[in-house]
């Protein structure tokens, strides 16, 4: 939790306004196309056992090449599952049964090699990581290093690049951070870039307040992107390659953040009552699941990690805590699965408990030979019942 704290500072209102910064907050005040209201018993705890299938649990190999610290981004590809682990600065990939394939790059400051990868994305046959104000291009067949680019930026734009939408070699959508240069009474900054002919073209989204950082994007199964919300709002975008459009909203009524939060100072000393409050806040995870679900999670009250599974068609929400004991980490979905994990330890200690009859527990049981703690983690690839 303290690594947070580094994160999160005052709200700082602008005190300037120009034609541009008008054109881009209509996108954030556009109206969303549903609104899911979100049952708030906090007495319930989110299961999956009756709500999926087991198709295969995964353990990934364990060697020194491929061990993984912790999982920040999965994308399942041409059934290769790749792995981001950002405290190694490692992208790792490994084949559908968890075999290690190859590390793709290398750290180093030579040609082809990176400071750090801070995200990646797949696209049009080309594995796309970004490394600050550059982007390397790789050979998705064979993990080769293709070219860098070098993102043409203004370093007044206070542009610090966390996560990348690649679509193709000349477009991009770029998340800023927090800005590396703050001059809010001669500037106007903001978290949403378009990149196209090397250049920004469009920008979104007025920065507002220090934001922890993370995984902003998470692919749509049926194509396109989801983008997640900033600390303390709820509307859901999706991005495209030619719109951006305010998809849906998560309405938590009166557990939603009010304005009051954010009209105070935030220093280290209150973020603990922030994180600790009786407010839902920090979604951090968004999935397009097959038969016209939607899957979230966020935080909620007391600090607390809640889930929720959304019916498109009816609206019916199913939400809860987060099942620590039994429920994996959702990370990826596509057409036909979800894909979570486990850390081995998790897994191990659950079946010496005996804590065998929740079904993705039982299911390794039967099918996995024994696990060590020291193994690395474990994916689970479930269907929705």
């Amino acid at each position: 939790m303290n690594n947070y704290l580094n994160y999160f500072i005052a709200i700082v209102i602008f005190s300037s306004c120009n034609s541009s910064q008008n054109e881009n907050l209509e996108l954030s005040k556009s109206t969303p196309s549903a609104i899911y209201k979100i049952d708030d018993s906090f007495a319930n705890i989110f299961s999956w056992n009756d709500k999926v299938d087991v198709e295969q649990i995964i353990p990934l190999e364990t060697s020194s090449k491929s061990l993984i610290v912790d999982i920040n981004k999965v994308i399942i590809n041409n059934n290769n599952i790749y792995i981001l682990d950002t405290r190694n600065y490692n992208l790792i990939v490994f084949d559908q049964n968890g075999k290690f394939i190859q590390k793709i790059g290398t750290i180093g400051k030579g040609p082809g090699e990176y400071i750090e990868i801070r995200d990646f994305d797949i696209s049009n046959g080309f594995i796309y990581t970004l490394d600050y104000r550059k982007i390397h291009k790789y050979n998705l067949n064979d993990g080769k290093f293709i070219e860098t680019i070098d993102l043409v930026l203004d370093k007044n734009d206070g542009l610090n690049p966390t996560n990348i939408i690649a679509f193709n070699d000349d477009h991009y959508y770029l998340w800023n951070g927090n800005p590396d240069v703050y001059k809010p009474k001669e500037k106007t900054y903001f978290q949403l870039f378009e990149y196209k002919h090397d250049k920004i073209v469009s920008n979104y989204f007025a920065y507002k307040y220090k934001i922890m950082d993370g995984n902003r994007f998470n692919k749509r199964a049926s194509g396109g992107y989801f983008m997640l919300p900033q600390d303390g709002e709820y509307c859901i975008y999706k991005i495209d390659d030619d719109n951006i459009q305010n998809d849906f909203k998560l309405d938590f009524g009166k557990d939603s953040i009010p304005s009051e939060f954010f009209n105070k100072k935030h220093g280290s000393e209150y973020f603990n009552i922030y994180l600790k409050s009786k407010y839902y806040k920090m979604i951090n995870q968004i999935h397009e699941l097959p038969k016209n679900k939607l899957y979230f999670s966020c935080i909620g009250p007391g600090s607390y990690n809640y889930e929720g599974l959304i019916d498109r068609k009816t609206e019916e929400v199913y939400f809860g805590k987060r099942d620590f004991k039994f429920s994996p980490k959702i990370m990826f979905s596509d057409d036909k699965y979800i894909y979570g994990f486990y850390k081995p330890h998790h897994v191990v200690n659950n079946l010496n408990q005996g804590n065998s009859k929740n079904q993705i527990f039982e299911f390794v049981k039967k099918n996995v030979g024994k696990i060590q703690d020291t193994d690395n983690f474990i994916l689970v690839k479930l269907s929705i019942k």
